[in-house]
């Protein structure tokens, strides 16, 4: 279970969030604007992405892995 981000996943993360309403399309004005606003240069704000999207992965990981024993959950 790969925790880490490949690049053709961030990749098509980024091209998925910055679309463009209209045309279904990667929106470079949306991902610039999103950039300038977020005060990162580009390469840092793609690795906030990158971190981002390995929390969000590590946090899929423990909610499927987790256990809770029938007992625990008789005392809840």
């Amino acid at each position: 279970y790969g925790l880490g981000a490949a690049d053709s996943q961030i990749e098509d993360q980024i091209a998925d969030v910055f679309k463009d309403d209209k045309t279904g399309k990667f929106s470079a004005e949306r991902f610039s604007n999103a950039v300038k606003y977020s005060g990162y240069s580009e390469a840092d704000f793609i690795e906030q992405f990158r971190r981002q999207v390995a929390v969000n992965k590590f946090r899929q990981f423990i909610g499927e892995t987790s256990f809770v024993s029938s007992k625990a959950v008789c005392r809840v």
